[in-house]
This record gives structure tokens, sequence and C-alpha cells, in this order.
């Protein structure tokens, strides 16, 4: 999973408008789908008689467009922000495979699987052909509430309702299996699948997943606060709780999620928020890494 936003514009008044860049890109598997594309690429032998499930799902998309914005006063201490984008799609894939796989000896397995699934770029079988025009929209919400002089509580919806509308988008739907088979000069299996299907072009509509933000800010004392923060991606949720040191106009926060056990140490100023997430204190041995970075200059 991995989201990136740009955006650049002005306000005047209550409203706010500017160009916007996105790209999003999430993917949703099966443990044991990963564990043999990582035997696979890697050349690991596998252990003969073991099975395994095939799944694999993506939506992803890039696109830019306008964003128009509109700032509410919608109660005394309860401000927000709602705003829509109208996107032009330059990239897209949607969908996914499922199937099964059965180890034949430590350097060899059979695979069975289907397809459905539609893209800008045929990743699994390079099929040539024109890219898709995407067109849709998108909506964001962001409130705020100051419910106490200590106590603040932020909730930000991306993609709310978010489409794009693929016109004339290719897509494959068809069964595979690896009686196509190759060996490399070290006797590990090499697929070219041999499929059977469909391969053609239609309008399709993708819908975007939706991103959840819940923030609560409590002040301890003038420097110290603490934080509780929630992370609904759709496919992944996060939990974490910490301690937050206030300095002049910047924060420092180190934040800890027990149901990933994953410590959080994030930097805020007045142009730049950055943020590192880990299960582990050595990136290469971690399972759960996450980086965000967002810079916001105004004049």
């Amino acid at each position: 999973m991995a989201t990136g936003r740009m955006e650049a514009g002005v306000s005047w008044g209550q409203w706010q408008l500017g160009a916007i860049r996105r790209e999003d890109y999430f993917y949703r598997f099966d443990a044991d789908t990963a564990r043999l594309i990582h035997a696979s690429k890697n050349k690991i032998p596998l252990t003969p008689g073991d099975e395994y499930n095939i799944a694999l799902a993506t939506n992803s998309q890039q696109s830019y467009g306008m964003k128009l914005g509109y700032r509410l006063a919608l109660h005394t201490g309860l401000n927000g922000t709602l705003a829509v984008s109208l996107l032009r799609g330059t990239e897209m894939m949607d969908g996914g495979l499922q199937g099964s796989a059965r180890v034949v000896d430590d350097k060899d397995y059979d695979i069975a699987f289907d397809v459905d699934y539609r893209y800008s770029e045929d990743a699994l079988f390079d099929r040539q052909t024109a890219r898709p025009d995407g067109a849709g929209y998108a909506i964001d919400l962001a409130l705020s509430w100051q419910a106490t002089p200590q106590w603040r509580l932020d909730f930000t919806g991306l993609d709310l309702l978010a489409r794009i509308t693929w016109y004339n988008a290719p897509f494959t739907r068809a069964s595979g299996n690896s009686d196509n088979k190759e060996y490399d000069d070290n006797g590990y299996v090499v697929y070219k699948p041999a499929i059977s299907g469909l391969e053609s072009n239609r309008d399709a509509t993708q819908t975007l997943p939706r991103k959840l933000f819940l923030n609560s800010h409590y002040q301890l004392t003038r420097r110290l606060a603490l934080l509780a923060e929630y992370s609904d991606y759709d496919i992944q949720r996060f939990f974490s709780a910490g301690l937050a040191f206030h300095l002049n106009d910047s924060q420092i926060a180190l934040l800890y999620d027990a149901a990933n056990q994953a410590y959080s140490a994030r930097l805020n100023t007045p142009h730049l928020q950055f943020k590192l997430s880990s299960d582990a204190s050595e990136i290469n041995r971690a399972r759960l890494v996450a980086l965000s970075l967002a810079l916001q200059w105004q004049y």
C-alpha cells in the first residue's frame, strides 16, 4: 500500500482552488502468494508436496486534476473543509488473480489460476495495447473540533466518494496453467503461462479506496501532549498512542501501535511533516514499514 498527493493552489475567503496530482497503490495478497513469489525470485529450494494458495488483488491509479474546497464554520469550536477533485486518469490496474500451486520438486511447481483485471499496461502477459483515458472525481472532508481548551479532535476523510471511469480500457479475463514450462541454467522453473480466455477493451469504472484518519490531541502541560491516532486505509487499520513535545511552532512525537507492535517517530514543523514507523529496529527485519513525508508552503 502506498499513496501520494501533491497539491498547489490559492485561497480567498472561504474558498480554495488548486491543482492536484495523486497516486494510489493498494494490494491484497495471501501470505502463501508472498512466500511462493519470494522463493521463486530468490531461487530458494521448495518442499515437494507443499501446496500454496494464490490470491492477489490490486486497486491502483495515477491521476491529476483540479481541486475546489470550501471552509466550513459549523459550530463554536467546530470547523471543517469540504473539497471536490475533478480528475484525469493516466494509469490504472484494477482486479486480480486467484488459484493454487503444488510443488513438484525443490525447483519446480505446477500452478493453475484465473485472472480478471483491467489495466493501462498489462503486467502479467505483456499484451500490447493503447492506454485508456480516465475521468472521475473524489470527495474529501476534514473536521476539527476544539472540545475543550486542552482537547482537540481532528477527522480527515479522503476519497469518501471517489470513482474514475476509464474509456475503452484493456482487460483480460482468462485461465492459466503451467503447461508451458522452461528452466534456467540451474534447473529452476521459469514460467511463460499458457492462458485461454478473453482479451478485449471496454469502459470500466474504478472505485478508489477510502482513507479515514481520526486524531486526538490532549494538552497535558504547556509543552507536553497526549496523542491517540486511528488510521483506516480500507485494507489495513492502525491505532497508536503516545506523547508529543512542543517546541515553539514545532512538535516531536513518539507513538506505539500495540496491534502491529510498531513504533512511530514524527516531526511536525510549519512547513514539514515527517513520520517513520516500523515494527523492528532493523528495517531489513521489519514486517511493517511506513514512511510519510509532507511539505507545505504558504505565501
